[in-house]
């Protein structure tokens, strides 16, 4: 019996310490979860942090801008004019090479173009010759009429010896246009540059032998250069009018070089193909800016453009991909608005402002996936946008 007695005894022991432990731990289990949602409500009421601009609408200048390539206005292939082999050709006929105005780039053989000068000199005098023998002929036979007494004129022109002095005549002003011919062509010979400018390319070689077509080289001008940009309807409805005349600014998409430009024309049509206009600018003696601007290049041309009222202006990453803008209310949630852009900037969008939202928005400056519509947000507000 003292036995059965000490066991029951460590049991209800054993059996109290386990109800015990029980409780606690049940206890426990209850007590974590108010603990989390606490935390959670203090989290809640504080929002996540956002960085905001404050802004307000306002009148904006327009900046209208495009892409476009850098065009040479005069770009030449030089080709020969005669029939020769090549007996010089310049230093200066090399790509990239600066040549002026009238420079002798190449020379064909010249003596068969030196015969056929003295020829053509020589049927000149020849002809020179028989005119003037005519024109004796000619005087002589009217002498001889007025002396023959014979009233009017005679029945044939051949009895003063018209005909013949004309035939006479025709044949010195011949000889003379085949002496100039010949004299061009000896000229020719002589390949020259035809302004003054850049090589991009040669096409011969010394000893070679030349027909008249074939390519000497290629140029571009030094005078100037043209930018051709195309612009649709909208774009072109920001524009103030007339066009032609006013200044634009050129830069480098991916650098800080800047270059003054003018509009000089419009193409007055649609391009077939984007059904776009097409502005064009100018810009004088490119290689002496600093740095050169030279053809070939890329560029993003801006114009400045007529007011536009209740715009915003916003940095660009405030636009999302999806075309929205995020901003905080009054009660610090977020709200989201399809933005309609209606130019770009150095870095920043202009889009019409919001109806209905109020004159002041603080703009989310850099919105990120986690955005939903009606998330508590702590604002940050940077400096007030214009």
């Amino acid at each position: 019996m003292k036995l059965g007695s000490r066991k029951m005894k460590v049991w209800l022991a054993f059996a109290g310490t386990a109800g015990v432990c029980l409780a606690l731990v049940v206890a426990l289990s209850f007590m974590e979860p108010v603990d989390r949602v606490q935390e959670a409500d203090t989290v809640d009421s504080k929002g996540m942090p956002v960085s905001v601009l404050v802004v307000k609408p306002r009148s904006h200048a327009a900046i209208v801008a495009a892409l476009g390539e850098v065009l040479p206005v005069w770009e030449s292939t030089v080709r020969a004019q005669v029939n020769g082999r090549i007996e010089f050709v310049s230093e200066m006929l090399r790509a990239g090479e600066l040549v002026r105005e009238g420079e002798v780039l190449a020379r064909l053989e010249r003596s068969a173009y030196e015969a056929q000068v003295a020829d053509a000199r020589s049927q000149l005098a020849s002809a020179e010759t028989a005119l003037l023998q005519e024109e004796l002929l000619a005087q002589e036979a009217q002498a001889n009429w007025i002396r023959s007494g014979i009233d009017g004129q005679p029945d044939s022109p051949l009895t003063l010896r018209s005909p013949q002095l004309k035939v006479a005549q025709s044949a010195v002003e011949a000889a003379r246009a085949a002496l100039v011919y010949a004299e061009d062509q000896l000229d020719w010979t002589a390949v020259r540059a035809p302004f003054d400018g850049v090589v991009i390319s040669r096409g011969v070689d010394r000893g070679e032998s030349l027909f008249a077509g074939d390519e000497i080289g290629s140029f571009y001008g030094l005078d100037a250069v043209e930018i051709g940009i195309q612009l649709d309807s909208a774009e072109w409805a920001l524009l103030p009018q007339p066009l032609v005349g006013s200044e634009a600014r050129v830069r480098e998409p991916q650098g800080n070089s800047e270059w003054g430009a003018r509009v000089i024309r419009d193409s007055r049509r649609l391009d077939r193909a984007s059904r776009l206009r097409t502005l064009f600018l100018r810009v004088e003696d490119p290689l002496m800016q600093d740095p050169p601007l030279l053809p070939g290049m890329f560029i993003r041309s801006e114009l400045s453009g007529r007011p536009v009222p209740d715009l915003l202006r916003l940095p660009e990453s405030a636009l999302t991909k999806s075309g929205k803008v995020w901003f905080v209310d009054s009660g610090g949630r977020l709200e989201s608005r399809f933005a309609d852009p209606v130019f770009h900037g150095d870095g920043t969008v202009f889009v019409k402002a919001f109806a209905g939202i109020g004159q002041e928005l603080r703009v989310a400056v850099s919105p990120n996936s986690s955005f939903v519509s009606g998330l508590r947000v702590q604002p940050i507000e940077g400096e007030e946008g214009d």
